[in-house]
């Protein structure tokens, strides 16, 4: 099944300041509907009330790409949000749908890829959200859980991997690792049933993570959990990175997010002193963020097999993107990004996510040791064998006996105190070279940095 056009928008959504449904077009009533709500109850699907969330936060419009899994078909909805002040006090979100397309959800199809863990729905089928909420429910093959008991909760608070089974591997890994896995043997907490799932994760068009489908079964013998669990005999020790990463994102998370509300003194005056001291713990968490991230990178990629996907991408698309992401960080400090290409398509061969990774690193970099006032270009090549990307700052430039070193493991080149792990050109060129290209640097002429990432082109 292809894409198709199901309805003619634009559509709309309005939800109050408690994302209850003020008005909604026929076609999202009916969605909210068969997910279980009511006309004017609260929104039943979860990455829209996040989105509204963030949008009265931020005080700002945006433009997203939303799905919505609906039994075998998947959702996908191009969306302006936009905030609305209430004469009442409260923020109504305004959804603006301007496409509807549905794809097959490949979970329950009877062919292709996944198509061998279509076993005749022999369980539940369960979906999340990005934040590993359940926000759908499909039971089947003697296997009933009441929608009540788990719509909107995290799964990883009703559901626990057997310890005895696979000791190696925590919930929050399967989920931080956006992969397939198989056979994990689960207990369901709300009556202990011993059950086995399959997780699957699920990707829009533009490659980004949306939550995962997992297919639960009833463990029926003992039998079936002993050869799940015969899988993880030889599995290699704990991965610190992969542990602490999911353990420690949200606590950081509020730290920074607490520490820039005082800083931005949202709440009233304080003392200047006070709000340095905010900026400081703003500054030190989100070091150590990047750091825990970079330690789980480290140990995905450093694994035997590791092994990156063969996506068609657009570089100059990305190069946008990543402009997008950081322009507010470098108008901070007068600094400006500009794109230079004679094509506004460059096609290449590279894992979407991961190519977008390497990119901001290097882009971060950039902004990092670009003077006040200076310009960092992104600069777009190719020939006829590859696809090539430039990332050009105006720093001091890297000694020419340094810039053998500077993609070393942990290599600082004798900085400290800018913010940096040592880890990300390190990640950057592994991850380069895993979608065979490669990323090097030079001196720009005049003066600054020129790291050439490198991808095969898509003929």
């Amino acid at each position: 099944m292809g894409k198709k056009l199901i309805y003619s928008p634009p559509l709309e959504l309005l939800l109050d300041a408690n994302n209850k449904i003020i008005f909604a077009s026929p076609e999202i009533l009916g969605l909210q509907i068969d997910a279980g709500g009511k006309e004017h109850d609260i929104f039943m699907f979860y990455n829209f009330a996040s989105l509204a969330n963030l949008v009265r936060k931020l005080k700002i419009n945006v433009n997203r790409i939303l799905s919505i899994a609906v039994d075998n078909i998947i959702i996908e909805m191009n969306v302006d949000v936009s905030i609305e002040e209430n004469l009442t006090g409260g923020d109504i979100v305004k959804f603006l749908v301007h496409s509807w397309l549905e794809r097959e959800n490949l979970w329950l199809a009877d062919n292709g890829e996944f198509g061998h863990l279509n076993t005749g729905l022999m369980g539940a089928l369960l979906v999340t959200d990005h934040q590993n909420r359940i926000v759908k429910i499909i039971n089947g093959g003697g296997l009933e859980i009441s929608a009540d008991d788990i719509m909107g909760k995290d799964f990883g608070n009703l559901f626990q991997i057997i310890p005895a089974v696979r000791s190696n591997m925590q919930l929050d890994q399967i989920f931080s690792s956006h992969k397939k896995n198989e056979n994990i043997a689960l207990k369901y907490m709300q009556d202990n049933r011993n059950l086995t799932a399959d997780f699957l994760p699920n990707f829009n068009e533009a490659k980004i993570f949306q939550g995962f489908h997992i297919k639960l079964r009833i463990a029926q013998e003992a039998k079936d959990i002993l050869h799940v669990a015969g899988q993880f005999i030889d599995e290699e020790p704990v991965q610190i990175g992969a542990t602490l990463a999911p353990a420690l994102r949200m606590p950081l998370g509020r730290i920074i997010a607490n520490a820039e509300t005082i800083k931005s003194k949202i709440y009233g005056p304080i003392r200047e002193n006070y709000a340095i001291y905010a900026s400081d713990i703003s500054h030190a968490a989100k070091h150590l963020l990047d750091l825990v991230e970079d330690l789980g990178d480290l140990e995905f990629i450093e694994k035997a097999g590791f092994k990156t996907a063969k996506d068609k991408i657009d570089l100059y698309d990305l190069a946008e993107r990543v402009k997008g992401l950081l322009a507010v960080k470098a108008s901070d400090h007068n600094k400006r990004i500009n794109i230079i290409s004679s094509n506004k398509a460059q096609p290449a061969i590279g894992e979407f996510r991961r190519v977008l990774q390497i990119l901001v690193n290097l882009v971060n970099n950039a902004i990092r040791y670009t003077p006040d006032g200076g310009v960092i270009e992104i600069l777009i090549q190719e020939n006829e064998s590859h696809a090539k990307i430039c990332i050009i700052d105006e720093g001091a430039g890297i000694a020419a006996e340094d810039q053998s070193k500077i993609f070393n493991k942990f290599e600082r080149l004798g900085r400290t105190g800018d913010g940096g792990s040592g880890l990300g050109l390190y990640i950057s060129r592994k991850l380069a070279r895993a979608m065979g290209g490669d990323l090097s640097v030079k001196n720009a002429t005049g003066k600054g940095c020129e790291f050439t990432l490198i991808l095969p082109r898509d003929i």
